[in-house]
Order: C-alpha cells, then structure tokens, then sequence
C-alpha cells in the first residue's frame, strides 16, 4: 500500500488522476490489497519525466507503450497507453486528449463499479451520471452503496459515447471477471 501511495501522490504532483480499480477496492471498500493502478494524465503532461521520476523512488519496468490514434479500447479521447511495472504493482498510464473535464465527458465506462476516480482535490468523485441513472436524487450513494455490497450494472451500451458492438466481446468477459471475483451484476442496461 506504501509503494501505490507514494505513485498516486506523485502522478497527482504532474497533474494525473486516479480512476477504475484501485478507486473502487481501496477507497470505496477501504481494502489494503493493490492489484493494479490505473492514471490518466492530460495530453500537457510531462508523462516520460513522471516515469523517470518513479525510476528514482522505485523499479520500473515499461512492458509496452504505444499510441492509439483511433483511441483505447473504448474511448475516443485517451490516444497512448503505457503498462509498466513498479515494484511490483502494475501501473496502466493512459494519457488522453485535452484534460480532466474531456475525460469526464466521454461516456464509454464499461461498469458502474468502474466510475470511481480521484484527483489532488477530489479523494472521491464520479467521472459521469451514466444515463440510465439520469433521474436518481444522489447517484454517488447509489454507486457507492452498490459497490459496498459488491454489486454492480454494466452501463456500457447502444447509449454510450463511442458505442461499438466489438467492445462488447470485452465488456462480457470484463462481467465475468468481476462475478469470478465474488461481484454480482444486478441490471444490464440498454
């Protein structure tokens, strides 16, 4: 937990956010268990200086880096993908295109539980009210109280940003990876 601190604190120094998993079990569940860690850095950032710099704190191991014009997987925005190794936590930096509020306004999150994020001023935020959710008085209860109860919806779908039926070959294998995990799907929305 020590080392996944010290690399949060320091993305957030070149101005990153944290989102996905590690939000979800650390923050939400308040687990002590790091799998992985996902960071999101505007297109400004000095991404190559922020790995440089965890070289002298940590041993880094970049086991791919490559730049997506079309985007990543799902989203449009994010255009390079850096996986690495630090110690032995696995970091997946994503920069993409314009900033945080970019970011945010993409809607191509696969699952509700996958909404989490946080940055230097925020230590809990949603990146988006998926539409299915547009009429509930507080969403951020409704999310996180699902999560507690290791619950959760897949939101990606025909209404998505970005919507393609290919992703959803990933999406299912994503659901079944959570409910591996003891998660349970409670509504698929379309």
């Amino acid at each position: 937990m020590e080392t996944a601190g010290k690399i949060i604190d320091l993305a957030f120094g070149f101005e990153g956010w944290v989102f996905g998993g590690y939000v979800r079990d650390n923050v939400v569940l308040k687990t002590n268990e790091v799998t992985d860690i996902d960071i999101v850095f505007p297109e400004w950032a000095d991404v190559d200086l922020f790995i440089k710099t965890l070289g002298i704190f940590f041993s880094v191991y970049v086991y791919h880096d490559q730049t997506h014009e079309d985007g990543l997987y799902m989203s449009k925005c994010s255009k390079r993908l850096i996986k690495m190794e630090v110690d032995d936590v696995d970091v997946d930096l994503i920069i993409t295109n314009g900033g945080f509020q970019q970011w945010c306004n993409e809607r191509s999150t696969d699952l509700s539980c996958n909404l989490f994020y946080m940055t230097s001023s925020v230590p809990l935020g949603v990146r988006y009210v998926p539409h299915q959710f547009r009429h509930r008085a507080n969403i951020a209860d409704y999310l996180i109280g699902l999560a507690k109860n290791k619950q959760f919806c897949q939101i990606y779908d025909e209404k998505s940003d970005n919507y393609e039926e290919k992703n959803m070959i990933k999406v299912e294998k994503r659901v079944e990876k959570m409910e591996s995990r003891g998660w349970v799907i409670v509504c698929t929305c379309c």
